[in-house]
């Protein structure tokens, strides 16, 4: 997935999220709200963004690439977790 598919995805993903979707992007903002790289009042694109990567926060957790999302790395224990426990929900509803 390229940069600009990822970021287009991201945005059209946060308007109607799915209830999986919206709760890894919680728990991601969670991540970004004690980040050393959180900033706060970026005119135009956001109140909130990464100011390691530029993006707005409120979108980019609804990106639904894994692992090389966050740009220093801090989603992917919690992004672990969550797939990990997605493939167990999904098991039992076969059962």
């Amino acid at each position: 997935m390229n940069k600009i598919s990822e970021i287009i995805g991201a945005w059209i993903t946060s308007f109607n999220p799915t209830p999986d979707q919206r709760e890894l992007a919680e728990k991601r903002y969670e991540i970004c709200l004690g980040c050393e790289f959180y900033g706060k009042s970026r005119p135009v694109i956001g109140d909130e963004y990464c100011k390691k990567c530029l993006c707005p926060i409120q979108k980019k957790v609804y990106t639904q690439k894994i692992n090389e999302t966050c740009p220093i790395g801090k989603w992917k224990e919690i992004e672990k977790e969550f797939r990990d426990n997605k493939i167990k929900k999904d098991k039992y509803k076969l059962i």
